[in-house]
């Protein structure tokens, strides 16, 4: 399952758009609307890209659905991110 029309606060704040490799790798864009693929259809091969180099984004920002939560963890290149100090 995967969770359309993210509200773009939630995708800057937590998902870590534009960041590049603290992005969330999970996040994606379907005509323009963001999306989260943690529990969906792509979330294996997203995982598998990420695992062989072949994307930038490397983040793995928050629980997933339903509740989606912020993931607390050290992350000093996003010092305003959803993570803990």
């Amino acid at each position: 399952m995967k969770r359309d029309n993210i509200d773009l606060a939630h995708v800057k704040n937590v998902c870590g758009l534009g960041l590049g490799t603290p992005c969330c790798s999970f996040l994606t864009n379907e005509a323009g609307t963001w999306t989260c693929q943690k529990g969906g259809d792509f979330e294996t091969l997203l995982r598998a890209r990420r695992e062989r180099g072949q994307m930038t984004a490397k983040g793995d920002n928050c629980s997933g659905q339903p509740d989606f939560t912020p993931t607390p963890m050290r992350n000093p290149a996003w010092p305003g991110g959803p993570y803990a100090d």
